[in-house]
C-alpha cells in the first residue's frame, strides 16, 4: 500500500488501512543538512553550515576544505595521472 505521506516508505496494509513503514533517510551533504517535505516527498536542503566551517569532500584527493554557501571548497593535490 501507499502511505498518505510521501516520506515514509514500506508501509504494510493492516485490516484495510495503511500503517507503519520506515521514515525516508535524506543523505546530508558535507556542508548541509537535508530533510524530507511530506508535501513531495523530495529531500530537501534545511540548514547549511556557517561559512568557514571544516568539510571533508568526497574526493580522496581534496584536502580538508571549508563551506562557502553550503558547498564544501578543498584544494586537490592530486595531479590527473595520480591513481
Amino acid at each position: 500500500c501507499t502511505s498518505s505521506d510521501p516520506c515514509m516508505e514500506f508501509s504494510t496494509c493492516l485490516e484495510g488501512v495503511c500503517t507503519g513503514g520506515a521514515p525516508v533517510v535524506c543523505e546530508d551533504g558535507p556542508c548541509d543538512t537535508r530533510s524530507c517535505d511530506s508535501d513531495t516527498g523530495i529531500c530537501e536542503v534545511v540548514e547549511t553550515a556557517p561559512n568557514g566551517s571544516a568539510c571533508s569532500a568526497d574526493d580522496p584527493c581534496d584536502t580538508p576544505g571549508t563551506c562557502d554557501e553550503g558547498v564544501c571548497y578543498g584544494e586537490s593535490p592530486c595531479d590527473e595521472a595520480s591513481p
